[in-house]
């Protein structure tokens, strides 16, 4: 159980306006920084890509960068003979290949977070199954100002002969090797997007795997603290509604801004009449519309109401 309040690095509002204010008011804490934001319905969850997810299921223990290169290195080559990330112009890149498969429910690295936060407060909204104890949700926002970019067509030369070998593999692996000497996540955009990605607004996170943890609960991205958290106190000052204290505005690499179960519901009522953000909207595709029909969100016509369609098209108009 993560406990993002007594970590320092969390936030909790009680209404849906302090939660639209509090998404509002990181985005603007200071010109020319960027944040990426991730939304997760239980915050009890610790912040894991799949594929760590995966191993750390299979040997119950975090894996290292070691293991998962391998494992990483083996996916991307199952899945090339399976022929994907193929076609007319060539072969796509290591970062396109495993973008497109955590996109679709595979274990990658990435990780799932969009430029858009209310997309992540509706995701962060989600209440669990009947029966199940509702739990708080979060929306998780990551400091990328400093992040490098990889582009999935990222067409630029390798500057190695080694990597003429294998250069569909040179810019992922060289991102990933920039990682672990800065300590720092890289983003991996989609130059391409499918109509579910721009829908979400959706990018990847990545990172090399830290030696341990910079913010407890996020346990395989690099995040740039370099410094002590803010502390509840500080963070309510600056996020609640209300002027903001005057000085040089807080400095925020990460935080997590907590979503009573209380106020899930109406949160999402709001985005979806206010906002147009809802389901239909986010997962604007046949396997989005299958899911929504196979797990009974999608209502269809009685038989009654069918059959009275069916005759007025037998008579004509």
């Amino acid at each position: 159980m993560i406990h993002w309040l007594k970590s320092g690095w969390g936030h909790r509002v009680w209404s849906v306006d302090e939660a639209l204010f509090a998404l509002g008011r990181v985005g603007g804490f200071e010109l020319g920084r960027r944040y990426v934001w991730r939304g997760v319905r239980d915050a009890n969850w610790h912040s894991r890509t799949s594929l760590t997810r995966h191993i750390a299921g299979l040997k119950h223990a975090p894996p290292s960068e070691d293991e998962l290169r391998r494992l990483e290195g083996a996916l991307v080559s199952r899945a090339r003979s399976w022929g994907i990330g193929a076609h007319r112009g060539g072969l796509d890149s290591d970062q396109a290949v495993l973008a497109s498969l955590q996109h679709h429910g595979a274990p990658t690295r990435l990780l799932d977070v969009t430029t858009n936060p209310l997309r992540a407060l509706w995701f962060a909204c989600k209440t669990t199954a009947a029966g199940e104890p509702q739990q708080s949700g979060a929306v998780l926002a990551f400091d990328v100002t400093a992040a490098q970019v990889l582009r999935t067509a990222d067409h630029g030369a390798p500057s190695a002969w080694g990597s003429l070998a294998n250069p569909q593999a040179w810019h992922y692996s060289q991102a990933l090797e920039t990682s672990a000497t800065k300590r720092q996540a890289f983003l991996v955009e989609p130059t391409f997007p499918d109509d579910r990605m721009r829908a979400q607004e959706a990018t990847f996170l990545a990172s090399a795997v830290p030696d341990s943890p910079t913010v407890t609960g996020v346990d395989d991205i690099y995040i740039g603290v370099g410094q002590a958290p803010p502390g509840d106190k500080k963070l309510t000052r600056a996020l609640s509604l209300g002027d903001r204290d005057r000085g040089r505005p807080l400095k925020l690499p990460f935080l997590a801004i907590l979503i009573p179960p209380r106020i899930k519901q109406k949160t999402r009522q709001t985005l979806e009449s206010g906002y147009l953000i809802n389901e239909s909207r986010l997962f604007p595709d046949l396997a989005g519309f299958a899911t929504a029909l196979q797990e009974g969100r999608v209502k269809l016509a009685p038989e009654s109401d069918a059959n009275v369609r069916e005759g007025e098209r037998e008579s004509g108009p």
